[in-house]
């Protein structure tokens, strides 16, 4: 009987389906970006100005995941016409403006 149990798999149920990995304190993506800043500071040749952008970075992604949704910045960018949408057949871009007389 002790040896049906053991070659039984055994599953872990995460805590929250949902979650993102991380890593110590700070989310995969967040690590990934880190990364890749520092890494195109790196090549530019401007590594103490990269570190200083990837850290203003995790601050301000930490601030705003906090206090906001996920995806806020990227959709308040969108509405302020920062961030270019793809117009398409079915789907005008919004940022259009028509006048009418």
């Amino acid at each position: 009987m002790s040896e049906q149990k053991a070659k039984s798999p055994t599953y872990q149920m995460p805590y929250r389906v949902n979650a993102p990995l991380q890593v110590v304190w700070f989310d995969v993506r967040q690590i990934g970006i880190f990364l890749c800043i520092i890494g195109a500071g790196n090549i530019l040749e401007q590594a103490g100005w990269s570190i200083l952008i990837a850290i203003a970075y995790i601050v301000l992604s930490k601030k705003l995941s906090k206090n906001k949704c996920r995806g806020y910045l990227r959709h308040a960018l969108w509405w302020h016409g920062i961030l270019p949408s793809k117009e398409t057949s079915s789907i005008k871009n919004p940022l259009t403006r028509e006048y009418f007389r």
